[in-house]
């Protein structure tokens, strides 16, 4: 069988990180690849804005919303050579591109505090 149980949720990064591609219709999971520098085919009638930029701008995704030509995309891929040196590049150069949100905002807590109390107000 080619079925893959995970049974724990944190051994699926694991799972995706050791993959040569990972192909399929969850877009959460072909982005979570993209982040990996695993090249991911994205094959689903819905095409996402978040999934065309990684597309478009990094080539760590590709859209498809035909079941053959994303098939020939994913054979394509897995025959190229330093397929996983390729994508490691492309991950880094995304990640240059972009902010640590996390990091972004603990420096701005830390640094700009609040400038007043918060308007909260809690049922008793």
């Amino acid at each position: 069988s080619n079925i893959l149980k995970i049974k724990n949720k944190k051994d699926l990064f694991a799972v995706i990180a050791g993959a040569a591609l990972v192909f399929g219709e969850g877009a959460t999971i072909a982005s979570e690849a993209a982040m990996l520098g695993v090249p991911a085919v994205y094959g689903n009638s819905i095409q996402l804005g978040y999934l065309k930029e990684l597309e478009n701008d990094y080539r760590l995704v590709y859209n498809f919303k035909e079941e053959k030509p994303a098939l020939q995309k994913a054979l394509e891929l897995l025959q190229a050579k330093d397929l996983k040196k390729t994508f490691q590049e492309r991950k880094g150069k995304m990640l240059k591109e972009k902010i640590d949100v996390t990091r972004w905002m603990v420096d701005f807590i830390e640094n700009q505090g609040w400038r007043s109390e918060p308007n909260v107000h809690l049922p008793k």
